[in-house]
């Protein structure tokens, strides 16, 4: 579910969304099986930021530092500053460079920990942490390791409430 918070602090839960439509003022409005919402431009600023190449997004997370990441079906890694302009792509070093740099195989899944790494999960090439200084470690699928991940697809990566990660591959 897609957990929706209005200016006055009431929330809601969007199981899925089957329908989306901009209205001839610019509100958009989507629909799920249950209910119909509109989102109001008007007294909030939005802000659309295209992809420099026509990559699919697969994935979206916004870190500590308010930088914004984005994953793409191409296996790109973009990183925005906090006002939406490319800082860069992310290599498989984990640098961050300004031309077009694949990361990896389709980058499906993003999480930021309690400590601050950074969880890439890729769709054929594993599990990715890069840690507060930069480093960068990868975990593949190993039969013989009873703690590896079971594939190296991995689809979502979340924390419970004490902090553990849980990897969907």
């Amino acid at each position: 579910p897609h957990r929706l918070e209005t200016t006055n602090h009431q929330a809601a839960d969007v199981l899925e969304l089957n329908r989306v439509f901009v209205d001839s003022e610019k509100n958009v409005w989507f629909a799920n099986l249950r209910d119909v919402n509109r989102i109001n431009f008007k007294y909030h600023q939005f802000h659309c930021q295209r992809l420099p190449q026509r990559d699919e997004i697969r994935s979206v997370m916004t870190d500590r530092q308010q930088r914004t990441w984005v994953g793409t079906n191409n296996g790109c890694l973009l990183v925005y500053d906090a006002a939406y302009h490319l800082l860069g792509y992310v290599t498989p070093r984990g640098d961050i460079v300004s031309q077009y740099t694949k990361f990896s195989q389709r980058i499906y899944a993003l999480h930021q920990d309690r400590k601050g790494r950074i969880w890439i999960g890729s769709k054929g090439d594993g599990l990715f942490i890069i840690d507060e200084r930069g480093h960068l470690s990868r975990y593949c699928a190993d039969a013989s390791e009873p703690y590896a991940l079971s594939h190296d697809e991995v689809y979502d990566i979340k924390a419970d409430v004490w902090g553990r990660i849980w990897i969907a591959t």
